[in-house]
């Protein structure tokens, strides 16, 4: 199996490629453009948290002296049952996730990230997740903006996806993303069979897209259930 995924052919013939990694906020309707990009290791679970090798501060004057605690950011996901069933054709099911800031330090410039994990439903292909439908609730324009769900690859690495883009949460704080997902409305792709999955959500800071905790684990994990037969 190789180490790293760069494209994978899907039943429509298209190239699926990784999304761009960009730091402007996502607009505020259309898709995510997708371009191809490397992906980015989680680090050893094993290895003592490093407030410079965790954060890779920017150096900008705004980040000056700029250093957030690691794992205190609490992050929940409400209307997603565990093994929530995967299938075509399905109605797409809301997820709502809620960061909240358990400490005294204000957080600038951090996105939660959707990745569905690896799924046993796709042993044809890499064992990744099949296509999936992600939008957000954009309060700004009172409507759904679809956006392009990241992937988890082999060797715990992920395909980054600018989503909904950087915000800032103040001490002891909290936000809400509001989420739909169901499979892509296209034909089942080939080679599928029933398997398990997850919804994962992993906290990352702008701009070097680090993590916010130690350890290789999302920041949450919930289990879906694949049925195609």
């Amino acid at each position: 199996m190789p180490r790293f995924r760069h494209a994978r052919w899907r039943s429509s013939s298209a190239t699926r490629a990784l999304a761009s990694v960009a730091a402007a906020a996502l607009g505020a309707a259309g898709c995510a453009a997708e371009q191809s990009m490397p992906h980015v290791d989680f680090p050893s679970a094993s290895a003592v948290p490093s407030i410079g090798a965790q954060y890779r501060v920017s150096p900008a004057p705004s980040y000056t002296g700029y250093a957030p605690p690691l794992g205190a950011l609490h992050v929940t996901v409400s209307g997603l049952p565990d093994g929530q069933v995967m299938k075509y054709p399905m109605d797409p099911v809301t997820v709502t996730v809620k960061i909240t800031n358990t400490s005294s330090a204000a957080f600038q410039d951090i996105q939660p990230l959707v990745v569905m994990g690896q799924c046993t439903c796709n042993p044809t292909d890499y064992s990744l997740s099949p296509h999936t439908s992600l939008q957000y609730w954009n309060s700004q324009t009172n409507a759904w903006t679809n956006i392009s769900a990241s992937e988890m690859g082999t060797g715990l690495t992920f395909g980054y996806s600018n989503q909904t883009g950087p915000m800032n949460l103040g001490a002891e704080a909290s936000a809400t993303y509001t989420y739909r997902i169901s499979l892509a409305r296209t034909a089942k792709e080939t080679g599928l069979v029933n398997g398990s999955g997850s919804f994962n959500v992993y906290m990352l800071q702008l701009p070097g897209h680090t993590r916010l905790k130690a350890g290789l684990e999302p920041d949450i994990s919930v289990p879906l259930t694949y049925t195609f037969q």
